[in-house]
């Protein structure tokens, strides 16, 4: 740090960069940039490893505050204690997820039944029994419930059917 510097935050950092650190983070960026210096590093470098340092120790902070992470006890806090309580943003992005990859392994698992069923060459029905008996059934089920079990009974019948129009030739 500069020594004609009369800012508390290191001197190539502007202060919105560095507000929100705890005093502790910042007299470790203040040292970090002192070390650097004294290195003799390029200007730009320095810059972009305290930034780089700043935003990093920023989202460690972040994650150190305890997350509330239901609706209703989220509330409670809130009307009882009347100091905002830090909502955890963790649950609808995984809950939009497992929906995305519910419906993409519903898709994809439709998709391999119908070209199955359209296939009628002796290398269609190879094909496409190789990409069926390739899926996780129990996944299948596990993932897509009832409605995945059906659709494993269905595969299950194709492979069967599919093996009888292969014995014949």
């Amino acid at each position: 740090m500069q020594n004609d510097s009369p800012s508390p935050y290191p001197a190539p950092l502007h202060e919105e960069e560095v507000e929100g650190l705890s005093l502790e983070s910042q007299d470790r960026l203040v040292s970090m940039e002192q070390e650097m210096r004294r290195r003799g590093l390029p200007e730009t470098m320095i810059v972009a490893g305290l930034r780089s340092t700043a935003m990093l120790l920023l989202e460690r902070e972040a994650a150190d505050t305890p997350r509330i992470r239901t609706e209703s006890v989220q509330r409670f806090l809130e009307e009882n204690s009347g100091v905002p309580v830090a909502r955890g943003s963790q649950e609808a992005p995984l809950r939009e997820t497992k929906a995305r990859n519910r419906e993409q392994l519903h898709e994809m698992v439709q998709s391999l039944l119908s070209t199955a069923r359209g296939a009628h060459r002796r290398h269609e029905i190879l094909k496409a029994r190789r990409d069926l008996m390739g899926l996780d059934q129990s996944h299948i089920r596990r993932t897509l419930g009832a409605e995945g079990a059906a659709m494993c009974g269905e595969i299950n019948a194709w492979l069967l059917d599919a093996a009888m129009k292969l014995d014949r030739g």
